[in-house]
């Protein structure tokens, strides 16, 4: 927005303050000051509905955004889920038995993090998702089932097991996988 006016602007000019080249303090020399005066800016009624148009962007954007967030942290968990059982099934074709573990072991991250027989069975495995997801194992000889949890809030639980089923619990943001 701009507002002009013909009167000259009172305070440098009238007070005569000048710098070399004719330059008043502030910039503007003596003839501008003398013809019109140009005040350029925003009114305040102009920037709040600049700021309301924001709001209801943000308000609109910011569940769309979180949403395709946690769409991608459960599809991420979920390959790491079947990297895994790629694991396992490697381990039941050089034993003839997948590793045991008992009801919902949980499995560390960090492969520094886990005893020596994990260390082993899963050195071929680390999760993409750890900071996000709780990894679980439970298994026997014969078959396995494997769980990633989403941490803090339980928004998601992804299961797999050796018949390559595919469940999911509370992921909203997920119509299968």
């Amino acid at each position: 927005m701009r507002h002009c006016t013909t009167e000259p602007l009172v305070g440098l000019a009238s007070a005569g303050r000048t710098m070399p080249g004719g330059l008043f303090e502030g910039g503007m020399n003596q003839s501008r000051l003398q013809g019109q005066a140009c005040i350029r800016g925003f009114t305040l009624i102009e920037l709040m509905v600049v700021v309301v148009i924001v709001a209801i962007l943000a308000s609109v954007a910011f569940p769309s955004y979180e949403s395709y967030v946690k769409k991608s942290k459960a599809k991420t968990a979920a390959a790491d889920l079947v990297a895994w059982s790629l694991v396992m099934e490697n381990i039941n074709q050089k034993r003839l038995a997948y590793p045991t573990y008992a009801a919902n072991t949980p499995i560390p991250p960090q492969k520094a993090s886990r005893s020596e027989e994990m260390q082993k069975d899963f050195e071929a495995w680390a999760p993409a998702q750890a900071d996000d997801f709780d990894y679980r194992i439970t298994s026997t000889k014969g078959s396995y089932t494997l769980t990633a949890q989403s941490k803090g809030k339980a928004w998601c639980t992804l299961t797999l097991n050796d018949l390559n089923e595919r469940q999911f619990q509370n992921c909203s943001v997920l119509s299968r996988w």
